[in-house]
């Protein structure tokens, strides 16, 4: 339901331990596209299993929003 939300055109706020958090913009066949503001917001590539794992590791916790 994540990706579901980034193609509808709503980044994903992801958090990725304690006080961090990385934003997902994107995804494609193979990869989520990650933009972190600890290395300058510059997007980058994960597969969509390293991925999966990845944000497993930290709970799943996921931010969006709903348009009205």
């Amino acid at each position: 339901s994540v990706l579901y939300e980034v193609s509808a055109q709503r980044p994903v706020i992801a958090k990725t331990g304690e006080n961090s958090c990385v934003v997902i913009v994107g995804y494609d066949e193979f990869n989520v596209i990650i933009m972190d503001p600890a290395n300058g917001g510059v997007p980058y590539k994960k597969g969509l299993n390293d991925s999966k794992e990845y944000f497993d590791k930290y709970g799943n916790k996921f931010l969006s929003f709903v348009e009205s």
